[in-house]
């Protein structure tokens, strides 16, 4: 199944000024001909993380069409890196955090240089444990990508970074246009009806996250026979510098989506995400049914269907997510009429056992360990053991589909 600890990252900035425009436009690649292939590790996440090199040493970045470039204030220090200009940001989480920007002279990539390469800095410390547990030094942005064309393959786990068209396989040419700093905006369309223009966010772990008020025009009315809906209330998901704050979220099963001007890519019964946050977001699951082209010089985008894209019919969950505070793991999120709901869990609720993992008198690795291993996505049932006024209480979940019991366009 789809997961939907959704977003990692997406800047939007609050004020934009010519010097930063030029900062963020200065990146070059000194080769006039060049293709190179490199490997992708994807993570537990499901992110992609991939190898550059900065004064011949070797690190791990993240990499994400949604956000410019970013190295940690450790990594800054290291390369000895100068501010040379401050920026208030936002995360896609509505978290505001100032930033300093600095430039690092070179970034290699599969043997590809780009120069002049703009990036902020950031202390990972002041992101919620979820980013950290990616282990990265910094995050590869668009404002770098878009100097060339970039192919994934999410079959062999391969990019190619190339400036010849001629090198990529064919496709659906979709046009875009670009956000600030060149991130992909293309636009979207659910159930036959427009919802704008959304970013290409591989940053983004899930198909789609839209504003809430998407739901009321998609999934009621003449069209509420084409979605069916699940809400809760809580975090569902962390950005860059913290959790989301409480709100209502919902999944909808949508009977059709399609990207393009024309709808010219066309996907049936997917899950997306809808909550009070208004950036529309495309994320990596949705491009891993394609072999996907940014094409960045000329605004093309490339879907080559690589299969027959997956269909959903149900969302199958414990009806719970969780966040991860000052050592210790508590309920973050929790659907209405699901498993938790039924067995009694509350926001809030101190997690001090699931399954094997202990989270009594816990740190940081031990989180990590328990997020890479995918329990709460990967398992049928599990047992946690909840901590109430000092006292432990035993619960046996088994997941269950989220939308069972619900008519279509009815809000479970």
């Amino acid at each position: 199944m789809p997961k939907y600890f959704f977003v990692f990252l997406i800047f939007i900035f609050f004020i934009t000024s010519c010097k930063l425009n030029k900062l963020y436009n200065q990146t070059v690649i000194d080769e006039q001909e060049f293709s190179s292939t490199i490997q992708f590790k994807k993570l537990a996440s499901g992110h992609i993380v991939i190898p550059v090199f900065i004064g011949g040493n070797e690190y791990s970045f993240l990499l994400d069409t949604g956000t410019p470039n970013m190295v940690s204030k450790e990594l800054a220090e290291e390369l000895k890196l100068e501010h040379v200009y401050h920026q208030q940001y936002i995360d896609s989480q509505d978290n505001k955090l100032a930033l300093s920007l600095s430039v690092i002279d070179e970034i290699v990539i599969g043997g590809v240089s780009f120069r002049n390469n703009a990036t902020t800095i950031h202390n990972f410390d002041k992101s919620p444990p979820t980013i950290r547990c990616l282990n990265i030094s910094g995050v590869v942005g668009a404002n770098l990508m878009k100097s060339a064309i970039w192919t994934f393959d999410f079959e062999r786990n391969t990019i190619t970074i190339a400036n010849a068209k001629k090198e990529f396989p064919e496709g659906e040419v979709l046009n875009f246009k670009t956000g600030y700093a060149g991130t992909p905006k293309v636009k979207v369309n659910i159930n036959g009806v427009s919802d704008g223009k959304a970013y290409i966010d591989f940053g983004a772990k899930g198909f789609y996250k839209t504003s809430e008020k998407t739901l009321h025009k998609l999934c009621r009315d003449k069209n509420k026979h084409k979605c069916s809906i699940t809400s809760g209330h809580g975090s569902i998901a962390s950005g860059a510098f913290g959790y989301e704050k409480p709100d209502s979220s919902h999944i909808a099963l949508v009977h059709s989506f399609s990207i393009g001007n024309e709808s010219q890519v066309a996907l049936k019964n997917q899950l997306i995400t809808m909550s009070n946050h208004s950036e529309k977001l495309l994320g990596l699951d949705c491009f891993e049914n394609f072999t996907t082209t940014i094409n960045w010089p000329e605004r093309k985008l490339i879907l080559s269907e690589k299969a027959k894209p997956e269909e959903i019919d149900s969302y199958n969950s414990f009806g719970f997510r969780v966040i991860y505070r000052e050592e210790k793991l508590y309920v973050g999120f929790i659907y209405n009429n699901s498993p938790a709901t039924k067995a009694g869990l509350l926001l809030g609720d101190q997690i001090v056992k699931i399954n094997e993992f202990n989270f009594d008198h816990s740190n940081e690795d031990k989180f990590c360990s328990f997020l890479n291993s995918k329990t709460l996505s990967t398992t049928n049932q599990i047992k946690l053991t909840l901590l109430r006024n000092g006292q432990p209480t035993d619960i046996v979940l088994e997941k269950k589909d989220l939308f069972e019991g619900t008519q279509s366009g009815e809000v479970n």
